[in-house]
């Protein structure tokens, strides 16, 4: 949630280039594209919420090594810059908290193993439910490459430096 939530979501006027507004939940949205295969949707509701919605499937963030948590904390500010751009909070983060402070709630991790094109046509896609958690298995066509992807959606409730810290494999001593 935002610091001043009510207030931001005034401030993201209909006249932003790229907001629209849902009619059920009154929600606002905002798209903004940060890299060439990463999209990032914001949804910001009357009560203050604020979702960020991330789409990278077509280039997955690593998070095996420091560097690639790194590059994932540097892409996380860019998200939460856009943001403070697009409410006019670049100047005291008045509006929009650091990322320290923001809780991430559901991620999809996910494992790539390079297939043969013809497995493209493979169906049906694998999806298996659990009390916690969601499996799924599919092929996939990324950066002009088949891969068969096996991936599981994790839900959290904790700031997003602990989540990321409990998906980090240990480190042998």
């Amino acid at each position: 949630m935002l610091d001043k939530g009510a207030e931001s979501y005034d401030l993201l006027g209909l006249d932003s280039k790229g907001v629209t507004i849902n009619p059920n939940n009154k929600a606002k949205t905002l798209t903004r594209i940060i890299s060439l295969h990463r999209r990032v949707r914001y949804n910001l509701y009357p009560s203050g919420k604020t979702e960020v919605l991330i789409s990278c499937s077509k280039s997955p963030f690593q998070i095996q090594t420091d560097q690639d948590v790194t590059i994932l904390f540097g892409f996380m500010h860019q998200v939460q810059y856009s943001l403070s751009l697009n409410l006019s909070d670049t100047a005291n983060s008045y509006y929009v908290p650091p990322v320290e402070t923001w809780r991430l709630t559901e991620l999809d991790v996910n494992k790539d193993i390079p297939c043969e094109t013809s497995a493209m046509h493979i169906q049906p896609k694998l999806e298996l439910k659990m009390l916690d958690t969601t499996l799924r298995l599919y092929v996939k066509l990324v950066g002009g490459e088949s891969v068969l992807r096996l991936e599981e959606m994790r839900s959290f409730n904790e700031s997003f430096y602990s989540a990321m810290a409990s998906l980090r494999p240990a480190i042998p001593k």
